[in-house]
């Protein structure tokens, strides 16, 4: 079955053309596509001036564009440590070039985490530096940033159809298709049995996020503290305590769910009320909230199914069992986390 492409195809020679005029790097030798990314396509570029990263958005509109512009700069601004993007010759932080908006930004040579290699520290670490973002982002003036988006019903139950059909469709399915379909049948059901809206939890929306902070987002040194910080691209205004249950659960239960994994959901947790109290009944609404907007989550299916783009399906299984893990009652576990 032919592979649906997700990305646009890239021009190489306009693209060196483009970054030419736009910057002053000398001559610009091999531009790489660096791997990663599930939603867009970033690059290596080497220059007489030196190594740049350069990073393709999502957003095609210049609007989601300038919001992560302004998010890295306010917080670069309070003291963060915020790679910041190379200002281009007309002094813009991002710029088109031909049906998408990037930036260029200094390439840092800096120790990525890495899933079944995490410095003792990280999480301690992680904890901390979101406490310090939350700080500076609960001083954010009269904003222009979008809110934090609320879940929607009836778009999951649309892509449902579509994904069960085609998954139905097939004359067999391989063991990981049977599970993706079980897990999408629970998602239904724990969609179809929430009435909550996002306004239920009574948490205000007064916090600039990072949006995705998460340790595939940050540098660190050999001691495991952060030393960088960098992708904002999920960036919005939403409750502190969202975000905090959001980036405990991707950081600290990326390998599975036993004793470990538990004390670095408190080690995270440790951190960040240190730095930055926070009430149980706040974070307990925050970790139903996460919950919530997890089982309405449909996009790594959607690739797999519909696109037929397997990339993404390395954290599929870590994905299906967070869904499984808070689909019952989260409180005894939100205790467990806090004490």
């Amino acid at each position: 079955m032919t592979q649906i492409e997700l990305h646009q195809s890239i021009d190489w020679p306009r693209l060196h053309e483009k970054l030419g005029s736009f910057f002053h790097l000398g001559a610009i030798g091999d531009v790489s596509l660096v791997h990663g990314g599930y939603m867009s396509q970033n690059f290596r570029v080497e220059t007489e001036t030196g190594i740049f990263f350069l990073k393709q958005y999502r957003n095609r509109m210049s609007a989601g564009v300038y919001e992560v512009k302004d998010a890295e700069e306010f917080f670069a601004l309070k003291g963060l440590p915020v790679i910041l993007p190379v200002r281009d010759i007309y002094g813009r932080g991002a710029f088109w070039i031909d049906g998408n908006w990037y930036s260029l930004f200094p390439f840092v040579d800096g120790n990525l985490p890495s899933l079944g290699a995490f410095h003792p520290r990280l999480f301690s670490s992680l904890g901390a530096m979101l406490a310090r973002l939350h700080a500076a982002g609960s001083e954010l003036p009269a904003s222009s940033h979008h809110p934090l988006s609320a879940w929607d019903r009836r778009g999951f139950v649309m892509e449902f159809v579509e994904l069960e059909k085609e998954l139905l469709s097939k004359a067999s399915l391989t063991g990981a298709e049977i599970r993706m379909l079980d897990v999408l049948r629970l998602k239904l059901r724990l969609v179809e049995e929430n009435d909550l809206s996002i306004g239920d939890f009574n948490l205000p929306f007064d916090c600039l996020l990072h949006g995705d902070f998460i340790y595939q987002n940050v540098f660190v040194d050999a001691h495991g503290q952060i030393t960088h910080l960098f992708d904002f691209e999920k960036t919005c205004v939403g409750p502190a305590p969202y975000e905090l249950a959001r980036s405990l659960f991707l950081n600290c239960f990326d390998d599975g769910w036993d004793e470990q994994d538990v004390e670095h959901g408190r080690e995270l947790l440790r951190a960040y009320r240190a730095e930055r109290p926070v009430p149980f009944d706040e974070f307990y609404a925050g970790v139903r909230m996460y919950a919530v907007s997890l089982f309405h989550m449909t996009w790594i299916e959607a690739r797999s199914i519909l696109y037929r783009n397997g990339t993404s399906m390395p954290i599929y299984e870590r994905h299906a069992k967070r869904v499984e893990m808070l689909s019952g009652d989260v409180r005894p576990l939100c205790e467990r986390l806090f004490s």
